[in-house]
């Protein structure tokens, strides 16, 4: 399988590079066993395997996507708890908009994972540029030996392949210092690999638009001049040229827009970025590797999965740019996503299955769509018939029903399969984790032609139709005026994309998360889950926390206090 070989390689990369993090944690860790800096074999194996180590924070379960990262989308208009008990103590600030500074879930499951990343791309950067590059020279080679020779040469690290594994990990660096730079704001400037506690500690936070500038961008750009379009199947998941084109047009966009400052204001960027983030999601939509938005039905383990359900239920599918495989991680751990996105409520005991007590390794409820999400959906659209999960047949074949779940997070098949496979666990899932598909530069697209045109461009109207048609949903009315057409994207971004993540980045980049948060319907009306209404015997009913206004400080993170004793020049988030 395809993704097990990938994650093979990360496993290996993974040794290479642990005795060279950079966070205390890694640093004070017994080492005995691991492959020191000079066993790493100076060859295309031993650079691949400095390449893949960087993507092992995103396909753990124990942090990121696999667990923590959707603190941030709490208490947006889209995400909240469940509100059938009160929060958990791990959620509760996110819940009630108290975050603060003694955060260990942000801190160390978001803010560390990232910034060992970080280290694992430094570190990796400065070793695959020590290995020297080795060239055939097939001159005067007899014909029959070309194959031979072509065998040899395709083990061996080129100046080619040395150049694109670098654009590989400086992918995966301007990456996770996007997440970084977005719910932080000013973090450190680091691209050499930092060994010693004093190289971190004399680290000064610098300013957003210079990461961005002279970071996060270089680096997407490079790796645009040296990435594949893509690779062979076995080694599908990896960093493509569309793969830094995507992204690099999501931080374009992201510049373009608003933001909120470590020292309180919020500031309009510059919309000369549109004009960037118009040309690099361009470059996606017109790719010829064969990236295309899934436009059919198909059946898979004899259950009719819509197209836009695709990207979750195949592996690495044609629509799929940035994906993160197997959330249940590399090295054996569950993955606790797929319970805390599971509803907790009495009528869902379909989840576990006949016979199953309520808290046998149930559902938490910590990441539940709202009503507000759920009632925004026009009539038909699929993306809320498929995303929003209400219903599914049971492990004996019956159907079941329950208040809403998000769909890319939650698969019903594994409380199915743990009834009927031995060793397999509630925590266990095959889901894997799409951070971006050629749905966003469409979107992207749209929304920044609109911008730079005064208007909409046949082409953006062509980006949000195609995908509205997917859905089921008629074209979009012609002639909508700039502000109008914006709203339209807008709306339809939150349909397209529910459930991945990107409402607070939304939110804060247009300026409307205080209005959106503390505004948000609460309660399910007659006819909105007809089938859980006849169980409950009743039509009126709230699922979530209530919502809460959202502080304007809390746009941002605060800085760890744990961090802040590392780096006592340090100043606290405004706010906090």
């Amino acid at each position: 399988m395809r993704l097990h070989i990938l994650k093979k390689y990360i496993t290996v990369g993974a040794l290479c590079l642990m005795t060279l993090a950079g966070c205390r944690d890694f640093l004070e860790e017994e080492t005995k066993g691991l492959l020191s800096e000079e066993q790493i074999p100076q060859n295309l194996e031993g650079a691949q395997a400095l390449a893949f180590a960087p993507y092992q924070i995103w396909v753990e379960g124990a942090t990121l996507y696999g667990r923590w990262l959707h603190l941030w989308e709490l208490g947006t208009d889209d995400m909240s708890a469940t509100s059938s008990r009160k929060p958990d103590g791990m959620i509760a600030d996110h819940v009630r908009r108290q975050v603060n500074p003694n955060d260990a879930r942000i801190y160390g499951d978001i803010w560390v994972p990232l910034w060992k990343g970080i280290e694992d791309c430094n570190k990796a950067i400065e070793l695959i540029q020590k290995i020297e590059p080795v060239e055939i020279d097939t001159t005067g080679i007899e014909p029959h030996q070309i194959n031979q020779y072509k065998q040899i040469e395709a083990t061996l690290i080129t100046e080619e392949r040395k150049k694109a594994l670098i654009g590989e990990v400086r992918t995966m660096r301007a990456l996770n210092y996007y997440y970084l730079v977005r719910m932080w704001g000013d973090v450190p400037f680091v691209t050499k690999s930092q060994n010693k506690f004093s190289e971190m500690e004399m680290q000064p936070r610098v300013d957003v638009d210079s990461i961005y500038s002279t970071l996060i961008e270089e680096d997407l750009k490079y790796a645009i001049s040296v990435l594949p379009e893509t690779y062979p199947d076995n080694f599908r998941g990896r960093m493509t040229k569309s793969s830094a084109n995507v992204i690099l047009a999501d931080v374009y966009l992201t510049r373009a827009s608003w933001r909120k400052t470590a020292a309180g204001p919020l500031v309009k960027g510059d919309p000369v970025y549109y004009d960037s983030a118009m040309k690099y999601s361009l470059d996606v939509i017109e790719n010829t590797a064969g990236f295309r938005l899934e436009e059919q039905e198909m059946i898979i383990d004899g259950d009719t999965v819509p197209a836009y359900g695709i990207p979750w239920v195949m592996p690495f599918s044609n629509e799929s740019l940035v994906e993160f495989g197997s959330k249940a991680g590399i090295l054996g751990e569950a993955i606790p996503l797929t319970e805390y996105a599971s509803s907790n409520h009495k009528t869902d005991a379909f989840w576990r299955g006949k016979a199953q007590g309520q808290n046998m390794r149930g559902g938490s409820g910590w990441y539940m769509p709202t009503p507000d999400l759920f009632l925004s959906f026009e009539p038909g659209d699929l993306r809320r018939k498929w995303g929003m999960l209400t219903k599914s047949k049971m492990y004996d074949g019956g159907m079941g029903y329950s208040a809403p779940m998000f769909h890319k997070m939650v698969s019903p098949n594994r409380y199915k399969r743990r009834q009927t496979e031995s060793g397999y666990t509630s925590n266990d899932d095959d889901l894997h984790f799409v951070m971006y598909r050629v749905a966003d530069a469409m979107l992207i697209y749209a929304e920044a032609a609109n911008e730079v045109y005064g208007g909409p461009t046949g082409m953006a109207y062509e980006q949000i139709n195609r995908l509205r048609s997917r859905a089921g949903l008629p074209d979009l009315y012609p002639n909508k005026s700039q502000n109008e057409f914006r709203a339209s994207v807008w709306e339809e971004r939150r349909a397209e994309l529910h459930g991945e993540c990107k409402r607070k980045f939304d939110l804060v980049r247009t300026n409307r998360l205080k209005q959106k948060a503390g505004n948000r319907e609460n309660f399910y009306y007659t006819n909105s889950n007809p089938d859980l209404e006849a169980e409950l015997g009743t039509s009126v009913y709230s699922t979530t926390q209530d919502p809460v206004v959202y502080p304007e400080h809390e746009y941002l993170w605060p800085i760890s206090l744990n961090e802040l004793s590392i780096h006592p020049h340090w100043t606290q988030n405004s706010g906090y």
